[in-house]
């Protein structure tokens, strides 16, 4: 028989692998599939196989969370061993862990996209389903009083992040938040959707459009992957490049694509007036 809306969200949550999502994501999800599903059973795996696509899948090396907050915890104040450590930490998820081969090259560009004017640093950036983004910090040269947050819906990315920018010294937090359901609010400098459109938009189409309307920021920096996770190329890029003519389509930034290794991305200035001072 159908099963509540109630009863599906508790049974996901109760599951040793989705435990640790946003139980927001989990209840919008469950609004657009349970009703799919003609029983309970089918309507949690229905629920449980989109979660999985949209973050489950991208962590499946990930570090006992709890080891890895306690050894970053031990290495606060030795910014050698938090590199060290934070390098480990990136192999955990694969976004950052694609990146990891050409980091020589996706630093100094990423360098130049946060930071185009090195005697005016951005003074808050807001990660948005940040993954394990946030540690590549010790290679971005941004003051530490630069207010960094970042925001996912998995709490053991969340904590891993938290703990670093606290060890490392930089300013800012990490928060568990449903950023497709919930946006982000608030100004800042600059906002990073690093990979993170094709997996807003497969909870619900517009999703990442919401998000982006919901901004207020000087710049943004986008990007897709051009592979997929099995790897894949499948046309991705010239997919994906119509996807961002179409996300960007009457907002007020003008776009400037960069290259960055594995990814499809841009640069979003924006052109109607800088916002108020970041928060």
């Amino acid at each position: 028989m159908p099963a509540t809306h109630a009863q599906v969200v508790e049974a996901v949550l109760a599951a040793r692998h989705f435990r640790h999502l946003s139980p927001e994501l989990v209840a919008r999800v469950t609004n657009i599939e349970a009703p799919k599903a003609p029983r309970h059973a089918d309507a949690v795996d229905r629920v449980k196989k989109r979660l999985h696509q949209v973050s489950n899948a991208y962590a499946p090396s990930l570090h006992a969370p709890r080891d890895a907050i306690e050894a970053i915890r031990a290495a606060t104040g030795d910014d050698d061993a938090l590199r060290t450590l934070s390098i480990s930490l990136m192999y955990g998820h694969a976004s950052t862990a694609e990146r990891l081969p050409d980091i020589d090259i996706v630093v100094p560009a990423l360098r130049r996209a946060i930071m185009p004017d090195a005697a005016a640093p951005p003074r808050r950036i807001i990660d948005l389903a940040c993954g394990l983004n946030p540690l590549l910090l010790p290679w971005l040269g941004l003051p530490r009083t630069c207010k960094y947050d970042a925001y996912d819906v998995d709490s053991r990315l969340i904590g891993i992040v938290g703990a670093f920018l606290e060890a490392w010294g930089q300013a800012g937090a990490a928060t568990v938040q449903d950023v497709g359901g919930d946006p982000v609010r608030g100004t800042a400098d600059l906002a990073i959707l690093m990979k993170a459109v094709p997996c807003l938009d497969q909870v619900q189409p517009g999703n990442a459009r919401r998000v982006l309307e919901a901004l207020d920021v000087r710049r943004a920096i986008i990007t897709w992957p051009v592979q997929s996770l099995g790897g894949a190329q499948k046309g991705m890029r010239a997919t994906y490049r119509r996807t961002f003519e179409a996300l960007i389509e009457g907002l007020p930034y003008v776009a400037t694509e960069v290259t960055l290794p594995g990814e499809l991305a841009f640069i979003l200035d924006r052109t109607d007036g800088a916002p108020s001072d970041p928060d």
